[in-house]
């Protein structure tokens, strides 16, 4: 996902908390290999590819909970700027060196994301948008 994660778990006893730790550090691994852009695998990439996928929870979760952002900060933080980011050089990972001149990106147009999302988990994405 582009970034580093730091797992702690508190406790008295060693056991549990070693389990707790374990635990962690699976679901994060599966939150990566279903949310990860950069996987060609992932339900997300294969969102993005075939535009309709029938999402796991993981996925399904992160489409609700980038849509609420979308609504709460009134389009500010959008989902669909994957585009823009890659013109930036971020198509493989961040970048690491000089992506050069870069035109800006003009403001995408206001959408209605809830209704992307339909029965058991069904998205289906306009076919110009990908979801980061």
């Amino acid at each position: 996902m582009g970034t580093q994660a730091q797992l702690m778990v508190t406790t008295d006893d060693p056991e549990a908390g070693n389990a707790a730790l374990l635990r962690s550090a699976e679901d994060l691994a599966a939150s990566e290999r279903a949310l990860s852009r950069f996987a060609e695998d992932s339900d997300l990439s294969r969102l993005n590819h075939t535009k309709v996928w029938v999402t796991g929870d993981r996925l399904l979760t992160g489409v609700e909970k980038a849509i609420e952002a979308y609504e709460w900060s009134d389009g500010l933080l959008d989902p669909r700027v994957v585009d823009a980011l890659e013109k930036f050089g971020y198509q493989n990972g961040v970048p690491t060196g000089d992506v050069g001149e870069v035109e800006p990106a003009g403001a995408l147009a206001r959408v209605d994301m809830r209704a992307w999302i339909g029965e058991q988990g069904k998205v289906s994405l306009p076919p110009a948008f990908a979801l980061i």
